[in-house]
């Protein structure tokens, strides 16, 4: 059972990755200084998404997806391989689950929005207790169409830590883009 406290305190911290990363602003604004930056620079591709590495931060791609890392530890972006699910939302909670020796503290609901390349984009966070007694902040959002679904997820290890790479992390979501490549295409089809 956790503490009003506790409660209190991850219901606040719920609110604040809201604020600072909300899922509703998830393409930057054309004109905006971030549209303008990404068109300046080709995107990386993994799966079905488009997307800029933060400037600074190293990615490493392995067979388990790409991995996005700040030049300070304590944070990472993962992004894991397009998967085919009957049922799409339950990997998706799935994913969201905490790890061993972590509490859920608090979470913001899950948001839904159908962009113009015939994605489903869902976005959530959430706020949990490490067993060292430190808030881990996790940001999720994935692109699911059909019975195919792709994860990003991005978590950071205390509040200082994240409110000093928000910046990034938002620069990051502003230039996402979900899209089927060709190839991918004809994979899906024959496979």
């Amino acid at each position: 059972m956790y503490s009003s406290t506790s409660v209190l305190r991850g219901i606040a911290c719920a609110a604040l990755i809201l604020a600072w990363c909300p899922s509703t602003r998830l393409f930057a604004a054309p004109g905006s200084s971030a549209a303008k930056d990404a068109a300046a620079e080709a995107p990386s591709r993994y799966g079905d998404v488009l997307y800029h590495t933060p400037p600074g931060w190293v990615e490493k791609e392995d067979e388990r997806g790409v991995t996005i890392t700040p030049p300070a530890p304590g944070a990472s972006l993962f992004i894991m391989p397009v998967r085919e699910f009957p049922d799409w939302r339950q990997f998706f909670d799935a994913v969201q689950k905490p790890s061993a020796g972590e509490q859920l503290v608090g979470r913001v609901p899950l948001t839904v929005k159908h962009d113009a390349n015939g994605f489903d984009e869902l976005y959530a966070g959430q706020v949990l207790k490490n067993s060292k007694g430190e808030q881990v902040f996790e940001w999720y959002g994935a692109a699911h169409k059909g019975q195919f679904i792709q994860v990003l997820y991005f978590r950071a290890q205390g509040l200082d830590h994240y409110r000093a790479l928000h910046p990034a992390l938002a620069r990051f979501i502003q230039t996402l883009q979900f899209e089927t490549s060709p190839a991918d295409v004809g994979e899906r089809v024959s496979g």
